[in-house]
């Protein structure tokens, strides 16, 4: 499920002129954390992992 807050953004985006754009992946190592944690909040462990590997990366890089 998406974030109560979320929904009034989601609603927006689908009555935009954007709604058949797809949303932005992560990119910075800040994003990716972000979108780490967001994963496992949503119990999407798999994506969460894969998430934390990307920022690892992202982060040596850096």
């Amino acid at each position: 499920g998406a974030y109560p807050v979320s929904q009034y953004f989601l609603q927006a985006k689908s009555n935009s002129p954007w709604s058949h754009c797809a949303l932005l992946n992560p990119v910075t190592s800040h994003q990716l954390r972000y979108a780490a944690k967001h994963m496992f909040n949503q119990k999407h462990y798999t994506s969460g992992i894969n998430y934390y590997i990307a920022y690892f990366k992202r982060k040596l890089l850096e």
